[in-house]
């Protein structure tokens, strides 16, 4: 371990306490904590950083910065409880520290390396990243190794954040990463208090002595607070004297936080409820007559309303449910693959040969559970077409799923029986609990095969279309044309199908069914009960008596 590291909790790993909505409910468990080698990364999730107008969120970016020991990370960790904000994400400017060429590896060795120089830090790659993140983008934030007193391969994503806190010693030193900043802290605290809470840490942390952890106080620590950060303290619009202990100061940070968020309109959810309410006022028929295009819903024959009936029967067993879930799922994957064989991406098509007996796209593919809406044509029996050559070979379309677990998982199993090759991503987002607080990102997995063919974005009940929308934005973050998306859904209702459809034009969407509306609640009704917990046979289905589900 190195000689360099600013902590201000005197060893201790970071906890975090629940944040507090705006009416005093948990709007989130805890902060995840992403730290190696005790180098923070905190990051609570995601929201969704467009408006309902389709421009960008602006993040707030806040620089705290302070001496070694000085209590700055106690500062961030307080604002953050009291913010009421759940989409926060937290940098160390312990990150970016540069790998050092091997003449300064072995200063570093010898304990005399100045990890307190603004030469240690790498500056363009600092701006880069604050830069990006406040301009909505996905980034990667650099990990460094101490061990090795280099950068390691791997980094950290963030997909932005409402606010942005970075801290570190020498945060306002850079001019052009200041004028990335919204509100400046400086953390003023005693230097007397701030060496002993030094002497505390690396004795009980790094096994030094009193004599070594003074001697570097005066060789390194001490100059550099005195010529490099003290003087940045006339660059803080605010200044904390005492650190966290200063409850008054950091209510006063607090209040100014809120008012500015509340002019960007990122506090408060009554946005989306607004949008929300004014298309529930407006008939179903109407909805639908306003689909543009690119809208496909299925046909509502006889069988797939025998379909239907069977799934949303709250006394049907998870295996039947299942059984008829794919059944449907075949049908709109079917319809979703005709829309990818119209696509013209590069490199989105290959010759796949096939048995003369297997069953072409468009056919029923129903008749393998013994439940068929139309007559299997084979290869054999059809007439040439474009798409088949002579000896049977069918131009299949070379797809990439990605499913919105869990719910997505169900025809992601569809997917693979009709391209057994093809790659899927996943995306993991959970919906906020009331829902006007947009739903949050905790996982994502794309293949790389992604830009190259079409994506098939599965999820199975489009209610409000928050979390849709908010795939889909992850999906334009990593350079996918909006145009070679394909939303496939089971269930939707007719506000939240309006609203993607105009948020993003492009995207095609197969839908099987379209329900009434939204409730009061913003769930679909009938609806179809909680989908992921009927699939998988896992926790409660619904509930009450209704079925219903919001995604």
């Amino acid at each position: 371990m190195s000689d360099r590291f600013d902590s201000d909790n005197e060893g201790d790993t970071p906890t975090a306490s629940p944040l507090k909505g705006p009416l005093g409910t948990p709007t989130q468990r805890s902060l995840p904590t992403y730290q190696r080698r005790r180098r923070k990364l905190w990051k609570v999730a995601r929201s969704p950083w467009y408006t309902s107008q389709g421009r960008r969120k602006e993040p707030l970016v806040i620089g705290v910065t302070g001496g070694t020991a000085s209590g700055k990370t106690t500062v961030c960790r307080k604002i953050i409880e009291r913010i009421g904000i759940p989409w926060v994400v937290m940098i160390s400017m312990d990150r970016f520290y540069r790998s050092l060429p091997p003449e300064e590896m072995k200063l570093a060795k010898k304990k005399e390396f100045n990890w307190d120089h603004p030469s240690a830090f790498d500056w363009a790659l600092f701006q880069k990243v604050i830069a990006d993140i406040r301009t909505g983008k996905s980034v990667e934030v650099p990990r460094y190794d101490f061990a090795t007193n280099s950068r390691e391969k791997e980094t950290d994503t963030v997909y932005g954040a409402d606010i942005v806190i970075i801290e570190g010693i020498l945060v306002l030193h850079d001019k052009p990463l200041r004028e990335l900043m919204d509100i400046k802290v400086f953390v003023d605290t005693d230097s007397d208090l701030r060496l002993a809470r030094r002497i505390k840490r690396d004795i009980r942390e790094r096994g030094r002595t009193v004599d070594e952890v003074l001697d570097q106080y005066v060789k390194t620590v001490k100059p550099s607070f005195d010529d490099y950060i003290f003087p940045t303290k006339r660059y803080a619009d605010l200044i904390v004297p005492r650190g966290g202990d200063n409850y008054v100061a950091i209510n006063l940070l607090v209040q100014h936080i809120k008012a500015i968020l509340k002019k960007r309109g990122i506090s408060e959810g009554h946005g989306f409820r607004l949008k929300m309410s004014k298309l529930g006022n407006v008939s179903k028929d109407k909805l639908i007559q306003l689909l543009p295009a690119t809208v496909t819903i299925l046909p509502p024959t006889a069988g797939m309303r025998a379909l239907h009936t069977v799934m949303r029967n709250k006394d049907t067993t998870p295996l039947m449910f299942r059984r008829h879930v794919h059944r449907v799922g075949r049908l709109i994957m079917a319809k979703a693959l005709d829309k990818a064989m119209e696509l013209k991406v590069q490199g989105a098509v290959e010759d796949l040969s096939l048995p003369p007996t297997r069953r072409l796209l468009d056919v029923s593919p129903l008749d393998s559970d013994g439940f068929s809406l139309g007559s299997p044509v084979s290869v054999q029996d059809r007439a040439p077409s474009p798409d088949v050559d002579r000896e049977g070979s069918v131009q299949q379309p070379k797809v990439v799923g990605v499913s919105i677990v869990r719910g997505g998982q169900a025809l992601e199993v569809v997917l693979k029986e009709f391209l057994p090759e093809a790659k899927i991503g996943k995306i993991i987002i959970a919906q906020s609990r009331d829902k006007a607080y947009g739903p949050r990102l905790y996982y994502c997995s794309l293949p790389r095969q992604i830009h190259t063919a079409p994506v098939i974005l599965m999820d199975p009940v489009l209610a409000t279309s928050n979390t849709c929308e908010m795939a889909m934005r992850i999906l334009l973050e990593h350079g996918i044309p909006e145009e070679q998306i394909i939303l496939a859904v089971i269930i939707a209702a007719p506000e939240g199908l309006l609203s993607f459809s105009r948020n993003f034009p492009k995207v095609r969407i197969v839908c099987s069914w379209v329900d009434q509306g939204l409730d009061s609640r913003f769930f679909v009704t009938p609806g179809i009960g909680f989908f992921g917990a009927r699939y998988f046979n896992c926790g409660d289905i619904s509930s009450s008596s209704k079925m219903e589900y919001g995604a």
